[in-house]
């Protein structure tokens, strides 16, 4: 089998040696590029340097984030080029995260299907500052990483009050390479074109600031609320109201009852055990009082895994 050289145009993208022979046979990142160069000509790598992509995800959409990510991003030197809505399921964010999620253990996988499920919002950010890390690099490091513990105090996750690694709220490409590639999963030909239209111009449209205005008024009235205790006696309850109906066959009526007792007591819970007995059952729950139930019972990752293409960070950047 042969493989295909890596895309000549990669190099200057990116600082991870792994990336260039991989996404140069993706069809996102190959796709995408070829509309930006269509569009940008010579001036392509200069223009993608200075902007990159920021992800509200369905979440921090809910939790009413995207205004003050925004907000945020501005006062740090990044003006906003455009807006464009975007839909997750399974197989969008699986495909955005493929290279990341070898490290993630079943429970993560399944939960995540709840979380990262609906409508999200994409910022187009620009740079207003010259020279130093490319824009996307700088969103990067702004943005903070998932891993509470591993953030600062005056990162953007902390500033929209990310409540826990699960519900992480927003994304970021880590890399120019990266933005390229999330721009050709997240969008059709026509939104890449429009996208790249905004990059040239350097200009919010009318439309996007007419939608971000929307936004910011919708923001004012968060659809959800992120209450752990409260989503615990919501999932228990209803756990419990099925069972009372004792139609229930036994396999997953003792599970569940082990399931209700570990998150009465905030012990791990076994997820893929525990919502194929929630199936099983037929228990009708709400997909985000379970989510938030479950998000701190569970086991993130596999104990040694490691991902297969990591953020190197800004670091290796900066090194000559």
């Amino acid at each position: 089998m042969s493989h295909q050289a890596p895309h000549p145009e990669i190099a200057p993208l990116t600082r991870n040696p792994l990336k260039p022979p991989l996404y140069s046979q993706e069809p996102y990142f190959r796709e995408a590029l070829h509309d930006l160069r269509d569009l940008m000509g010579d001036h392509t790598i200069d223009t993608v340097l200075r902007y990159g992509l920021v992800v509200v995800k369905p979440d921090g959409r809910a939790l009413g984030a995207t205004s003050a990510v925004v907000d945020f991003y501005a006062r740090h030197g990044f003006e906003l080029a455009d807006i464009r809505p975007v839909t997750f399921n399974r197989s969008v964010w699986r495909t955005m995260w493929v290279y990341q999620m070898t490290q993630a253990s079943l429970d993560r996988l399944l939960v995540n299907d709840l979380v990262i499920d609906g409508e999200a919002w994409a910022l187009l950010f620009r740079s207003t500052t010259e020279g130093g890390l490319p824009a996307a690099v700088r969103l990067s490091e702004l943005k903070g990483p998932a891993r509470m513990e591993n953030q600062t105090e005056d990162c953007l996750r902390r500033a929209v009050g990310q409540p826990n690694r699960i519900f992480s709220l927003v994304h970021s490409a880590d890399e120019p390479a990266d933005f390229v590639r999330e721009l050709g999963i997240l969008f059709s030909q026509g939104t890449r074109r429009a996208l790249a239209t905004a990059m040239v111009s350097g200009t919010l449209s009318e439309r996007g600031a007419r939608l971000l205005r929307e936004i910011r008024h919708s923001d004012e009235r968060p659809r959800r609320t992120f209450d752990r205790e409260a989503s615990r006696k919501q999932v228990v309850g209803a756990i419990a109201q099925r069972l009372s109906d004792g139609d229930v066959p036994t396999a997953p009526r003792e599970l569940l009852t082990r399931a209700v007792d570990d998150l009465e007591a905030g012990r791990v819970l076994r997820v893929p055990e525990f919502f194929a007995a929630l199936l099983d059952a037929e228990v009708r729950l709400d997909s985000w009082d379970l989510a938030v139930a479950v998000s701190e019972a569970m086991e993130d990752d596999i104990p040694g895994a490691s991902k297969v293409i990591d953020n190197f960070g800004a670091t290796a950047w900066e090194r000559p």
